[in-house]
């Protein structure tokens, strides 16, 4: 298979650069490998621990009892060496951010405080996104949530992260989307064109940020699409983006060039980015309305997108032609903006 195959070259790899133990030893097989690596542990829910993949200098697996090194072939903990915590951003989460309680929910709290210091943003005006997308999502068919709110509901929803509340945070989700690619030509009037299509990187700890109100990965991700696409944000008729909470609309609308910096909040307030505004943004529900099934969003946003732009979306604007997805991953650690054109006006 080809999993297997890169199992084995990133064992080989391993093997040269760090002096990997042979993963025999311990019980696991290629094709264990193949399916899961990177991080090389697997949860064993009957005894609470860990099967992991163990590399010399890297991790090493420890009876939970003793603290000792675990037998060979026996479940233990996973424990991380220095080494490797210096080496790999994403084991610097688990001892960084991880270990101070920094989740998603206080990142975008941090962000939302920090906004209406700077720029003077009110908690009304965040929670209006709550409201807008939660209306748009009652006539989204394949949304989680088809029920709308007002103001107050969301203001007074229970607690998660001061000032976070629960109706600004998007719902796990379960959910699958696909998207078919093909030459342009021949293609039909159904078909949407691929202006842009770009992929950026950005940091990898929510601590390594020094400004909470600007993410530089999405601002780049725009320039580039847009560039590529020969197009300005005033070109766009529909957005979805990544509003995984409340402020990440605000703040990537702003990333996007949508609204100016830090006008984010009273753009919401006064209907520029919902129907009859300057561009609709969301108005699938985003995340916040249909969930967020994680690896199936960016796909799903290409879809949503894609009903606009052909005029069938259950929640249709009009006239729409030009659309633009951005999808963001962890802490803004990568994202990707798409821009694309219908062939006829919705």
């Amino acid at each position: 298979m080809a999993g297997e195959s890169w199992a084995r070259e990133w064992m080989e790899d391993l093997a040269a650069v760090w002096g990997a133990r042979p993963y025999e030893q311990y019980g696991c097989t290629q094709r264990a490998l193949a399916w899961n690596c990177p991080a090389g542990a697997v949860p064993d829910g009957r005894r609470g621990v860990l099967h992991t993949l163990p590399d010399h200098g890297l991790y090493e697996v420890v009876d939970p009892s003793s603290g000792k090194p675990a037998v060979p072939g026996e479940f233990g903990e996973l424990v991380f060496t220095p080494f490797f915590a210096n080496l790999s951003p994403l084991v610097r989460f688990a001892t960084g951010d991880g270990e101070v309680g920094l989740t998603f929910p206080a990142f975008w709290a941090m962000s939302m405080r920090r906004h209406m210091l700077e720029y003077g943003t009110r908690r009304e005006q965040v929670a209006m996104v709550a409201v807008k997308n939660r209306r748009n999502g009652v006539k989204n068919d394949r949304a989680q949530f088809r029920k709308a709110i007002d103001l107050k509901e969301a203001l007074d929803s229970r607690l998660v992260c001061d000032p976070i509340r629960v109706y600004d945070c998007c719902p796990a989700t379960d959910g699958a989307a696909a998207v078919v690619l093909g030459p342009a030509e021949g293609a039909g009037p159904r078909a949407v064109d691929l202006l842009a299509s770009v992929q950026t990187t950005g940091r990898a700890r929510m601590s390594d940020y020094d400004e909470l109100t600007f993410f530089p990965a999405t601002v780049e991700a725009a320039r580039r699409a847009y560039t590529e696409a020969g197009i300005s944000p005033s070109d766009l008729d529909v957005v979805e983006l990544h509003d995984c909470f409340t402020m990440a609309e605000i703040v990537d609308g702003e990333d996007l060039g949508l609204v100016e910096k830090g006008e984010g909040g009273r753009a919401v307030e006064a209907g520029v980015t919902d129907f009859g505004g300057r561009v609709v943004v969301n108005p699938s529900g985003g995340l916040l309305s249909k969930g967020h099934p994680v690896g199936a969003t960016g796909c799903g946003q290409i879809f949503e997108v894609v009903r606009q732009l052909r005029g069938e979306h259950p929640n249709q604007v009009s006239g729409a032609r030009i659309g633009l997805t951005h999808n963001a991953g962890g802490t803004q650690a990568l994202v990707s903006v798409h821009v694309l054109q219908g062939r006829s006006s919705a």
